[in-house]
């Protein structure tokens, strides 16, 4: 390789320039140009290795016998160093006719690979714990795409929450909230995932909220909601001490998987997420604020019959071909 000692003296003078030259910096900034600077190095070594690798196999006279060079691609994959380019030769099989890249055959390298495997777990692997969109760019240099972590997760037939560490916390009330989410697959298509977050409240920092302590699990549609709600059962039995909580307060739309949780989680207090509640009570109410008002009013001071009579003068007021869709918001709403 004679291109390496080239480089590695590039860069090393380079990262010296990082710290006895340039501007002033302190000294995490410099850690920072340094790193950067040697993940440069590692994508130029690997690419003119890679490079060689592809030039050996062009030269091998079994592959001469075996395949016809029909050009010279080139090729971006993003690894745990950044954005990794090369070259390779593209070949055409004279015994079956089939085409391929030999260098990609020989390491390992998929045809459509566009992410690393390493990449690629360290986005799961943060997402366990954090924002698809924070996994992202602490998944690799440059970062990805916050749909590419959803991807990713949407792939898997299983995807946990971290376990607890340490002693059980003490704590009198616990949040679980869930829903569901659509999410496109790599391969085409979508997958809808059950979502479910625990958390112990939300602490505001200026304009910030941000949730305290907050354990982040999914799992595919198809999964049992008993098994789903055991796990999560699971996770905050060992994460809290059971003897002094008082209320676990289980938020959602209501959908009957979500409802299976009351089963799971004690002492569990339902409770009907605000957004669902605000469209459904939008729809229900053709966006009439006042009528939406006097409804929330009527929650709010636990008038049930009140409520119930408001419900009713909306239907009979309601177009006929309408009044099948209000009946099932009114349901929900007051089921809810």
């Amino acid at each position: 390789m004679t291109m390496i000692p080239q480089d590695i003296s590039k860069q090393l003078f380079a990262m010296q320039e990082s710290f006895h030259g340039g501007p002033a910096l302190d000294f995490w900034e410099k850690l920072s140009q340094i790193k950067e600077h040697s993940n440069q190095m590692v994508l130029s070594l690997l690419s003119e290795w890679m490079k060689e690798t592809d030039t050996t196999l062009a030269e091998d006279p079994g592959r001469k016998e075996d395949w016809d060079i029909i050009r010279k691609d080139g090729r971006e994959i993003l690894t745990c160093f950044g954005l990794l380019r090369f070259d390779r030769h593209y070949y055409r099989s004279k015994k079956t006719g089939e085409y391929a890249c030999l260098l990609d055959r020989y390491l390992g390298i998929e045809p459509h690979q566009k992410v690393s495997g390493e990449v690629r777990q360290k986005a799961v692997e943060t997402a366990v714990q954090a924002s698809y969109e924070k996994s992202g760019k602490a998944a690799c240099p440059g970062g990805i795409s916050r749909m590419s972590v959803c991807n990713y997760v949407g792939e898997l037939k299983h995807f946990p929450g971290k376990m607890p560490e340490g002693e059980k916390r003490r704590l009198n009330y616990v949040y679980v909230e869930s829903d569901e989410d659509h999410v496109a697959l790599r391969s085409g298509g979508n997958a809808q995932v059950r979502l479910v977050y625990s958390h112990e409240g939300i602490k505001e920092e200026g304009s910030r909220r941000e949730l305290v302590n907050p354990r982040y699990m999914t799992w595919p549609l198809g999964k049992a909601p008993d098994d789903l709600w055991e796990e999560v059962s699971d996770h905050l039995e060992q994460a809290y001490d059971s003897a002094y909580l008082k209320g676990i307060f289980l938020s959602g739309d209501a959908a009957p998987w979500i409802r299976t949780g009351e089963e799971w989680l004690y002492p569990c207090v339902p409770i009907l997420d605000g957004f669902h509640v605000k469209k459904a009570l939008r729809q229900f109410c053709g966006g009439q604020d006042a009528l939406v008002s006097d409804f929330s009013r009527y929650v709010r001071d636990d008038k049930h019959q009140e409520a119930q009579a408001l419900c009713q003068r909306v239907l009979e007021t309601s177009p006929e071909n309408k009044r099948p869709g209000k009946e099932k918001l009114a349901n929900y709403l007051l089921g809810n």
